[in-house]
């Protein structure tokens, strides 16, 4: 399933079917971090580097799944993806200007959102982007 999702990403990162099944197998673990090659071509959560290889395609998704995600683990991947691609500019990552958007979007959701659940789930993802 790990070499199943680092192709994907490789290959179309960008489509929001992929999008999906990266979300869904956020929390995928690399067992091992790709021993054929000097530099790993996956670290250890495959669906979270290809996330990140997706880029602003992937934050519209991110943020609805966010709202729904009760998992500690795979919100708090979910958090660190959004805030790496919104304070990306290249060349270089500003993780405050990040966080600062994120915080700002999570608001604006948290704002409109009438469910209890929902609201829990955003209010723990606003915290961990604070982290």
């Amino acid at each position: 399933m790990v070499l199943a999702v680092w192709l994907l990403g490789e290959l179309d990162p960008t489509n929001m079917n992929s999008v999906e099944v990266f979300i869904e197998h956020i929390d995928l673990k690399a067992s091992k971090i790709d021993p054929k090659f000097g530099f790993p071509r996956w670290g250890l959560y495959p669906a979270k580097d290809a996330l990140l290889k997706s880029g602003k395609v992937a934050v519209i998704p991110l943020m609805t799944h966010l709202a729904n995600e009760a998992n500690e683990l795979r919100r708090q991947l979910m958090c660190e993806v959004l805030v790496e691609i919104e304070g990306w500019n290249k060349p270089d990552f500003d993780k405050a200007k990040g966080q600062k958007i994120v915080e700002t979007q999570i608001k604006e959701k948290l704002a409109s959102e009438s469910d209890p659940a929902k609201r829990t789930n955003l209010e723990l993802a606003l915290k961990e982007v604070a982290k």
